[in-house]
C-alpha cells in the first residue's frame, strides 16, 4: 500500500466529503491523531515513529503540490507542525526461559500445531520481521545449508539467514505433511497465506495458556528477544545487524543498550556499594568511632598527667 493511500482511505472511511479539495487543517490533524494509534495493515503492528512522519511529510508534499498547480485555494498543511510519538517505550523482550516455555507449550499434534510451531521456532532462530515469515514460502527453505532466503524484506531488499538446528528439525516435521507449494505458513483453508494480526492472536493464546503475562509483548519481541540474546552471549553487532537486515548499525546499538541497563540492575543489585549490604556510616560505626575519639583524649590526660 502506498503511502498516500493511507491518507486516502482515511478520508474515505471517515468524512462525509470524499474531494480531497476540502479537506482541512482539522481533518488532517484527526488523520495525524489517528496514525498514532493505528496498526500497519501489512505488519498488524502500530506504525514506526519514522514511518508516521514520512506518512505526514507525503500528506504535506501532496497538497503542497495541488496548492502550486493551483487545483486548491488554499494548502490546510502549511500550518502544521508534527512530531510523531512513539520508539521512546522500552523494547519488550522476552527472557531465554520464558522463550523455551512459549515454544514447548506448542505441542505437533495437529496441522494448526505444527505449522505454529515451526512459524514461531523460525521466527525466533532467526529474528524475522512478521511482515517477512508471511511471505516465506517452501521453496526459501534450504535444509541442506539450514539457511532461509528472505524476499523483499525491509527496505525491499533480499537476505539469507541462518537458521538453528531446532527450528529446522520443526521445519522439517511440518514441511514433510505439508503439501502446499506456494506460501508455505496458510490458513486452514491451505490456499491463504496467514496475515500479521493472526500470527499476533496466535501468539497471546500461547502466552496466556503458559501464564506469560507481559504488557506490550508482540510478534516483534520475538525478533527484539533473538537480538538481545545473541548479543547477551557475546555475538558479534555487525553479525545481528546482518541477521536482522537492519539498515543502519545503529538501529542495531538500541539492543546493547537495553544490554547495557540489564547489567546496571544486576550490578546495583550484586555490588555492595550499590545494595546498601555495605554501609560505611551506619549508627553502630558512628557509636564506635566515638568511643575510641573518647578513649584518645583520656590517654592523651593521662600521659599530661604523667
Amino acid at each position: 500500500m502506498s503511502v498516500l493511500k493511507i491518507f486516502v482511505n482515511y478520508v474515505a472511511d471517515h468524512f462525509d466529503h470524499n474531494d480531497l479539495r476540502n479537506i482541512t487543517t482539522d481533518n488532517i490533524r484527526e488523520f495525524l491523531k489517528h496514525i498514532e494509534t493505528a496498526n500497519g495493515e501489512r505488519t498488524g503492528e502500530p506504525y514506526s515513529k519514522r514511518f508516521k512522519f514520512m506518512i505526514f511529510r507525503v500528506v504535506q508534499q501532496f497538497f503542497k503540490a495541488l496548492y502550486v498547480k493551483e487545483k486548491i485555494l488554499v494548502d490546510p498543511s502549511t500550518s502544521i507542525h508534527y512530531l510523531p510519538l512513539g520508539e521512546t517505550h522500552e523494547k519488550v523482550i522476552l527472557t531465554v526461559d520464558e522463550m523455551k516455555i512459549f515454544l514447548d507449550s506448542i505441542e505437533c499434534k495437529t496441522y494448526i500445531q505444527r505449522r505454529d510451531r515451526a512459524l514461531f521456532e523460525l521466527m525466533y532462530s532467526s529474528g524475522l520481521r512478521v511482515g517477512e515469515i508471511v511471505n516465506i514460502r517452501k521453496s526459501d527453505i534450504n535444509f541442506n545449508d539450514s539457511t532461509v532466503f528472505i524476499r523483499l524484506g525491509k527496505f525491499s531488499k533480499d537476505r539469507v539467514v541462518p537458521i538453528c538446528d531446532t527450528a529446522l528439525y520443526f521445519l522439517d516435521k511440518f514441511c514433510r505433511r505439508n503439501r502446499n507449494n506456494s506460501y508455505l505458513f496458510v490458513c486452514t483453508n491451505g490456499t491463504n497465506k496467514l496475515n500479521p494480526a493472526s500470527i499476533n492472536k496466535r501468539l497471546h493464546k500461547y502466552l496466556k495458556l503458559v501464564g506469560i503475562d507481559k504488557e506490550g509483548v508482540t510478534c516483534h519481541s520475538i525478533r527484539h528477544s533473538t537480538a538481545s540474546h545473541l548479543l547477551d552471549r557475546g555475538a558479534d553487532i555487525r553479525y545481528v545487524q546482518t541477521l536482522l537486515g537492519h539498515e543502519s548499525i545503529e538501529t542495531t546499538v538500541v539492543y546493547t543498550h537495553l544490554l547495557t541497563d540489564r547489567i546496571k540492575k544486576i550490578y546495583k543489585s550484586y555490588h555492595p556499594r550499590e545494595n546498601q549490604a555495605f554501609t560505611e556510616t551506619d549508627s553502630d560505626y558512628l557509636n564506635e568511632l566515638e568511643e575510641l575519639e573518647n578513649d584518645i583524649v583520656i590517654q592523651k590526660n593521662n600521659k599530661k598527667r604523667i
